[in-house]
């Protein structure tokens, strides 16, 4: 029998119970109040148990997301970087400054301090 049906056949045992035995109507009374609060306590376990799964549920898609942004940054940096690369490369055939895209006339760029290439 489940606890609901338990509770129910309390409740009618209680009710049928003569008022000359308080003490068996008491104590019915307080198996009812425990059946009760086991009932609560179920319902309250069943609904923590739906939120847990739909904050896992989150979780796995929040882990799918970084994972889909890390691979994006790190296409994203490895194409910046190639850019630079070509950017310097140009920079150097062009005698500018890789920094700025002035022309360097001094020995030194002013930029990074170091001699132009």
């Amino acid at each position: 029998m489940n606890i609901e049906r338990h509770s129910d056949i309390l409740k009618a045992a209680r009710d049928q119970i003569e008022i000359l035995n308080p003490h068996t109507k008491k104590r019915l009374e307080k198996l009812i109040i425990v059946i009760n609060k086991k009932r609560e306590q179920k319902e309250v376990t069943r609904r923590l148990k739906i939120q847990n799964k739909k904050l896992l549920e989150q979780v796995v898609l929040l882990k799918k997301r970084i994972k889909k942004n890390s691979m994006e940054k790190a296409k994203i940096t490895k194409r910046l970087s190639y850019l630079k690369k070509i950017s310097n490369s140009l920079s150097v055939a062009l005698g500018t400054c890789p920094h700025c895209g002035e022309k360097i006339l001094p020995a030194i760029s002013v930029h990074r301090g170091r001699p132009n290439l």
